[in-house]
């Protein structure tokens, strides 16, 4: 009897640590993929039309990423525009940080303060959504474990040797 209970608390505890061992490689793969793109973003203004300079970076050292379009609203229900074709298909190489000035201009608004107000979503191609706010740099996030995992990146990737 001593052997059968033995050999249970030794498979159950294999199994705990098994089951601990596939948590952390979730956890690390949703954090790595979670912190692999960001995004900053401020306005600029030609005459009467108003459009956004990005600057994207791509965390990741090895995936390339594609831009496929970007979405002005004003809140959560009420989608201002709809551009297409400003970064569609653009890549993001691995390890690299892009400025993307050439952004087509949004319709319907002419002043800056209107901008602001705006809520931007920059859409990759695998269907992540960044959302920017278009006041000025940073990504503010809605839940607090991703914008805990952004500081978190940044802190190691500050702090990390440099193999080169």
């Amino acid at each position: 009897m001593k052997f059968l209970l033995e050999l249970t608390a030794s498979f159950l505890v294999f199994v705990i640590v098994g089951l601990l061992f596939a948590i952390f490689y979730l956890a690390l793969q949703w954090f790595l993929q979670a912190t692999d793109v960001t995004a900053d973003c401020n306005w600029s203004r030609e005459g009467t039309r108003c459009h956004l300079n990005f600057d994207i970076r791509n965390h990741s050292k090895s995936k390339t990423y594609r831009l496929a379009s970007i979405t002005y609203s004003n809140g959560v229900d009420r989608l201002v525009w709809f551009d297409n074709k400003s970064l569609a298909g653009k890549e993001l190489l691995p390890a690299s940080i892009n400025g993307f000035q050439d952004v087509a201009p949004v319709r319907n608004s002419s002043t800056i303060s209107e901008c602001l107000e705006f809520q931007v979503t920059v859409r990759l191609q695998s269907g992540r959504k960044l959302w920017l706010e278009g006041q000025g740099p940073g990504q503010p996030l809605k839940d607090g474990i991703h914008r805990w995992a952004l500081q978190l990146r940044n802190f190691i990737d500050k702090h990390a040797p440099r193999m080169e």
